[in-house]
């Protein structure tokens, strides 16, 4: 129930997102359209439910990382399973494995496409991840199919922010129900918080928040 109401929430959220942005005016110009890479699809970040972030360079090629909400329930990183350049993948697939000890955590692709680039440095240092997730810390780089189609599926600016809100709360109330410190001064989530569950509660952690990426047939399929 709670996962058919965090979706749920997710499709009312971008349908106000499109609402709103059909309802602007629209310029009229008798000027010759604008180069594809001058529109407002270039250079924003959207936002996949399963918590990976992808920000459009070009529309030959995407950055794609984790967002802050996932790096904070996982922790310090200590490893990271990543792609192999080349490989392809489809919109909500797992790409990379991201662990702290013994508690893993997939990260699905946000867009369909073919994996051209990942950060070397993450290799050697997987807490860049923790440290700088929506910059340093990317993981792969995509060349996208479908790209305007698929960015559709996504949530960007407004909309994200209210749904990471939501969730966020959401993992405080779950959290919280069995365990006692959950948040540091501020209101940040503690660190390394998933050091306080037991295997079986991480398990449950990743079914609840992480739905998609919790699939093990994905997992197996993308990573073998």
């Amino acid at each position: 129930m709670t996962i058919f109401l965090l979706f749920l929430m997710i499709a009312v959220m971008l349908a106000i997102d499109i609402a709103r942005r059909s309802n602007q005016p629209q310029k009229v110009s008798d000027a010759r359209p604008a180069r594809e890479n001058s529109t407002p699809l270039f250079g924003q970040r959207f936002f996949h439910p399963a918590h990976s972030w992808t920000v459009v360079d070009t529309a030959e090629q995407v950055t794609v990382g984790i967002d802050d909400f996932a790096q904070s329930v996982l922790g310090q990183l200590t490893g990271a399973r990543l792609p192999e350049l080349g490989k392809t993948c489809k919109q909500g697939e797992v790409i990379a494995v991201l662990r702290r000890g013994d508690k893993e955590l997939p990260q699905v692709a946000p867009l369909s496409g073919t994996i051209v680039d990942v950060n070397p440095k993450l290799a050697r240092n997987p807490r860049l991840v923790n440290t700088s997730p929506l910059d340093k810390g990317w993981i792969v780089k995509i060349a996208p199919w479908n790209l305007r189609l698929e960015v559709a599926n996504l949530m960007r600016s407004g909309s994200a922010e209210r749904w990471q809100k939501a969730v966020r709360d959401q993992f405080i109330q779950w959290f919280s129900g069995s365990h006692d410190l959950v948040l540091q001064d501020g209101g940040k989530i503690a660190d390394n918080v998933c050091d306080d569950l037991s295997k079986e509660e991480w398990k449950q952690l990743v079914e609840e928040f992480f739905p998609i990426a919790s699939n093990d047939r994905i997992t197996k399929q993308t990573m073998d």
